[in-house]
């Protein structure tokens, strides 16, 4: 699973995700270069190919984001509402 975080704060967020979900990559994006520095004084330089740390607008960020054509899995609106009409009759 990848997660994006914007607007890292002090990576707590960031952190904990990477200590409590170990099959993740997370990409944090922070706009203030003194917030990364007090990340990098505090942690120290992360070298780890689950964490990346990026220095750069959150929106200009996301518009520069490779576009996925084809959704991974898609819903069948149908499918789903039959699926939520059996659960409310099992639980009836």
């Amino acid at each position: 699973m990848n997660v994006l975080v914007l607007g890292g704060g002090l990576c707590a967020i960031s952190r904990f995700i990477h200590n409590h979900f170990a099959n993740t990559k997370i990409t944090t994006v922070e706009m203030s270069k003194n917030v990364v520095d007090a990340v990098k004084t505090m942690f120290g330089d992360v070298k780890d190919a689950r964490f990346k740390l990026t220095l750069d607008n959150a929106v200009s960020y996301v518009k520069n984001l490779p576009v996925n054509e084809e959704p991974k899995q898609t819903l069948d609106p149908v499918e789903e509402k039959k699926a939520d009409e059996e659960d409310s009759e099992s639980n009836d």
